[in-house]
């Protein structure tokens, strides 16, 4: 009888190791890829990401709850979205209370600006420029590229499953923060991001200006520098694209406004 049931103890495991082994040799992203309307499926992903990503800096800043200082950020966001098709109520932008200066795209079309870029950039039209870059990430679709190919679409899938734990999560949020994208994506992106700007009556030289400042020690945050070509070769074909451009442009907003929200962004730290 004893050795009836180890036999039958053993067939049991054997079944389920066998299985276990079969099912591990499945390419599940192929399963995946022929699945009909994936690209539904990529969608729940991505807004899920979304999601759990920004809940998670949430757990660790504070958004900025300024009101002035929300408004102004938002009019330069509405400026660029308006100037160039893009539906600004697809867009969220958020302002976390971060000493830290820095500024990055997060899926599902969300882009997070720290209060320590907007204090260091020097002019308006300099932040302008950020936000067009990150703008261009975004509707190029560049997050959610980066990330299947540096996690894999099988990992992101058990976001949206509910298999993944915190520690994930966290490690996306470190990617989305300090990893950067490849070279061919960041050079796109600013090359898109100054065509916004252009567009929007936006002066971009002072963003050209800022790529030649990002190996200050307080421009180190932005991830850029990880994957950018040097930064005087990024000023080069910035300028490159203004030179060969005729457009004017306006002030972007006032320097008295410029100073007045420096100073209620030092206020409420």
């Amino acid at each position: 009888m004893i050795g009836r049931l180890i036999f039958r103890g053993l067939a049991v495991f054997g079944v389920f190791f066998i299985s276990w082994l079969l099912l591990a040799q499945i390419n599940w992203i192929g399963v995946f890829n022929f699945l009909p309307n994936n690209s539904k499926y990529l969608h729940k992903i991505e807004e899920k990401l979304g999601e759990v990503t920004l809940a998670d800096f949430k757990r660790y800043n504070s958004e900025l709850e300024n009101v002035f200082v929300s408004k102004t950020i938002d009019s330069i966001v509405t400026k660029i979205c308006t100037a160039n098709g893009i539906v600004k109520d697809s867009l969220n932008v958020y302002i976390f209370s971060n000493s830290e200066v820095n500024a990055f795209a997060l899926p599902d079309n969300q882009m997070v600006i720290y209060t320590g870029l907007i204090q260091k950039t020097e002019n308006p039209e300099a932040l302008a420029g950020v936000i067009a870059h990150e703008l261009a990430h975004i509707q190029k679709d560049h997050v959610m590229q980066s990330l299947k190919k540096e996690i894999g679409l099988g990992v992101l899938f058990t976001v949206l499953t509910g298999q993944s734990d915190y520690t994930l999560i966290s490690e996306i949020s470190k990617m989305l923060v300090s990893s950067s994208f490849s070279r061919k994506m960041e050079k796109e992106a600013d090359l898109l991001g100054v065509e916004y700007l252009i567009n929007a009556q936006i002066d971009p030289v002072p963003f050209a200006d800022l790529t030649s400042n990002l190996n200050d020690i307080e421009f180190k945050a932005l991830k850029w520098i990880n994957s950018h070509p040097m930064s005087e070769e990024r000023s080069k074909y910035i300028m490159k694209v203004v030179d060969n451009k005729d457009f004017t442009f306006r002030k972007l907003v006032h320097t008295s406004t410029w100073e007045k929200i420096k100073e209620q962004i030092n206020s409420d730290l």
